[in-house]
């Protein structure tokens, strides 16, 4: 349905006068007419127009959202004391954020829908309707390749990140090969074409001989950092090495660190680039034989490490973890986690967190906030795999395991609108096979998410894309 356009903005009022052609100055006295100076009709001000019309700006006529999504618009009413009212369908989350307005569809639902926008001014009232398609999330096949040959082998915790300079390809380096035997550590590189969904061998140089670690970008400089991972060995360590793209070759240098002494070595944590204050951010993670929760401060251009102690006592602080959820959370400016493996016990080798919490990197020094505890229905667990939809603001994870054996089943999300956040088990019908000790990615250009690798009942190398 299409709507009639607003009405246009009406009523110009202007005074004319002349002036005379002669300077200001040299002007002199007007001619004297006869007439009294107050003579004629007696000045009543403009006609009465009647109230200005009451016009609604910033409406779209049409909006799209897939399922559990999030519309954001500025509505405005120039003519009106109040912000314009906003209503839509039951179950829809209205939210006023300063002068934006964010709308949250319900998962679960599809087709044609409206929202309403209404203004009051002086007695008149327009009113607009914004036209919703709501579109299902659904998993989508995606095409398969050789394993070893025509693309990546199988393997378990390989990084997945796009390229700086296309966002066609994605790279995939790394991680822990089952061939011959599991926890084989390889270094290869591969480029990944997201517009036809082909593979290719990408060259290489320095590659470090670790897994485990993780990679994050230095802002816009299309360099990154791969910091800490294992040796074949499994023993875990702290270092560092920047990663950039000369020609056609990906170049791994190490990088020399100072501060480091004292910090426990670290994989299977996170990294982040936190822009607004030019660091990278690490948390928790396990080193060869112990659990952290250690919170990092890179310099990369300085070189130096500082271990930052949260304004926190130290139970409000989330336990000793690795193998979590992690999301960058831009708009609320913090680093969100969930789950992840504790300290093993006698009988239990995950001990798996529950609960979900929140660095804030904007506070110095930073802060630990606890956003939700244990929810019944999201099972905690480690070495799943997760991305984070920045336009919908939300957290999407998949997979990984409660007891080191069985894979937990369902996709499952995370809303991360501060003040809202909360989990939901999004049913869906079934995709490829959920698994352990996999990745994923959010793929901006098409607006999804590339689930894949890792293992369960079997090994995979391949792709469950879910389209958002």
């Amino acid at each position: 349905m299409r709507l009639r356009p607003l009405l246009p903005l009406l009523l110009l009022a202007a005074a004319c006068g002349e002036a005379s052609d002669l300077p200001a100055s040299d002007a002199g006295p007007l001619p004297d007419s006869g007439a009294p100076p107050d003579a004629g009709t007696p000045d009543s001000g403009p006609p009465d127009s009647g109230p200005l019309p009451c016009i609604l700006d910033g409406v779209p006529d049409r909006l799209e959202v897939s399922a559990g999504g999030r519309l954001i618009f500025t509505p405005t009413a120039p003519n009106s004391a109040a912000p314009p009212g906003i209503s839509g369908p039951e179950g829809w989350r209205i939210t006023p954020s300063g002068a934006e307005i964010r709308v949250r569809v319900p998962y679960g639902v599809e087709g044609s829908f409206e929202v309403e926008v209404v203004a009051e001014c002086e007695g008149t009232r327009t009113t607009a309707r914004i036209a919703v398609e709501v579109r299902p999330l659904r998993f989508e096949a995606a095409p398969t390749w050789q394993p070893g040959v025509t693309g990546p082998s199988a393997r378990e915790h390989t990084l997945l990140f796009l390229d700086p300079n296309d966002p066609d390809r994605l790279f995939l380096f790394g991680g822990y090969d089952y061939l011959p035997r599991q926890f084989t550590l390889v270094t290869d590189f591969w480029a990944y074409n997201l517009a036809n969904s082909t593979w290719s061998t990408y060259s290489s140089t320095g590659a470090p001989d670790r897994a485990g670690g993780r990679l994050a970008f230095i802002g816009e400089s299309g360099e990154a950092v791969v910091s800490g991972g294992a040796y074949q060995n499994g023993e875990a360590v702290m270092a560092f090495d920047r990663l950039h793209f000369a020609g056609d070759r990906a170049v791994f240098t190490p990088m020399t660190v100072s501060g480091t002494v004292g910090a426990e070595p670290s994989q299977l944590g996170s990294l982040i680039w936190d822009a607004p204050r030019q660091r990278m951010i690490s948390a928790c993670g396990v080193a060869t034989q112990s659990v952290h929760c250690e919170i990092g401060a890179l310099d990369p251009v300085a070189g130096t490490y500082q271990l930052l102690e949260p304004n926190n006592d130290r139970q409000d602080r989330p336990s000793p973890r690795y193998g979590y959820f992690a999301a960058h959370d831009l708009e609320n400016d913090r680093l969100v986690l969930f789950a992840g493996a504790q300290i093993p016990r006698f009988s239990d080798p995950v001990n798996a967190a529950d609960d979900t919490w929140a660095l804030l990197l904007h506070e110095t020094p930073v802060r630990w906030v606890k956003l939700l505890d244990a929810d019944p229905n999201v099972p905690g667990r480690r070495n799943g795999c997760s991305a984070f939809d920045p336009i919908g603001q939300r957290f999407f994870i998949w997979g990984g395991t409660d007891d080191a054996r069985t894979t937990q089943r369902g996709l499952f999300a995370l809303d991360l609108e501060q003040g809202h956040e909360g989990w939901t088990k999004v049913e869906l019908p079934p995709g490829r096979p959920e698994r352990s000790s996999c990745t994923a990615i959010y793929d901006p250009a098409r607006h999804r998410i590339l689930f894949g690798f890792g293992n369960d009942d079997d090994i995979y190398a391949d792709f469950a894309v879910l389209s958002l």
